[in-house]
């Protein structure tokens, strides 16, 4: 069991959808390898109709499962079951919202008991969960969303690896930069830094890159995070630009840099077809 961690609207969400799509395709996940197995997403929080936007909007295809519609809540075990019902070679559950599960969160003798039992059924049906759940807002004497996720000593205890998603800059809404922290039991951790498209799409950046040749690469990572034969406004390419400091001109020249390269061409006044990932 892996636990990924982050405050309200952080993009918890998106980029549990956005492992899910590289792992399935063997691209690196967090810089490691990735080895498909058959999986399927569940939410205890989200809609169907909210999940499927979201994975539609990020690229991912996998089944979906949402237990929002009515009813007590549902055990870890019924999710197993039906999990399995939709995917029956499945060996791995994307969890999202693992909290509902347990019945006071922020009681460490409660959620023991049920990391308990999620792990005695991970062992009995042999699978592999990688679950979110909610930090609270950020505090300045808290170092991460590991150290806010409730009851977090007793989650963690029971998990054996922990990633934590933050707001850089948590009183600007507007701000699409996260920081993405990979921690590990011996305490150290690996910060990584992200920046959200205005697709809605987290992709890596250089942090601090101050030369726009360095800055072109964060660029051309939002630029192609898009679909080969997908048309974008100049608009919102400009708009990738602004967040990484580039200005219109650099822009442009890039575009030109790119169209030379047969990686883009000109779909129609005022938008931009990609043609193939670099």
């Amino acid at each position: 069991m892996s636990l990924l961690g982050g405050p309200t609207y952080v993009g918890k969400t998106t980029l549990l959808f956005q492992t899910i799509r590289d792992w399935m395709a063997e691209r690196p996940v967090f810089g490691h390898d990735s080895h498909p197995r058959p999986c399927c997403y569940v939410s205890t929080i989200h809609s169907s109709q909210h999940a499927r936007d979201v994975m539609t909007r990020v690229g991912a295809d996998v089944v979906i499962i949402s237990t929002t519609s009515g009813g007590s809540p549902r055990t870890f075990e019924s999710i197993c079951q039906d999990a399995i019902a939709a995917v029956p070679d499945l060996e791995v559950i994307f969890l999202d919202g693992v909290q509902p599960l347990c019945s006071n969160p922020n009681d460490p003798s409660a959620v023991t008991t049920t990391m308990a039992d999620i792990n005695r059924l991970l062992s009995r049906y042999s699978l592999t969960l990688i679950a979110s759940g909610c930090s609270s807002k950020p505090k300045d004497h808290y170092a991460s969303s590991r150290d806010r996720f409730a009851g977090a000593y007793s989650w963690l205890q029971g998990s054996s690896a922990f990633v934590s998603i933050d707001f850089v800059n948590p009183d600007n809404p507007s701000d699409v930069r996260r920081t993405v922290t990979i921690h590990s039991k011996s305490g150290l951790a690996d910060k990584l830094h992200y920046r959200f498209t205005p697709q809605g799409i987290l992709v890596p950046v250089l942090n601090g890159a101050s030369d726009p040749l360095l800055r072109f690469e964060d660029f051309d990572a939002i630029l192609f995070s898009n679909e080969p034969g997908s048309v974008l406004p100049t608009q919102d390419i400009v708009d990738i630009g602004d967040v990484l400091g580039l200005s219109r001109s650099t822009v442009n020249r890039r575009l030109i840099d790119l169209i030379d390269a047969g990686s883009v061409t000109k779909a129609k006044w005022g938008a931009y077809k990609i043609v193939r990932v670099q």
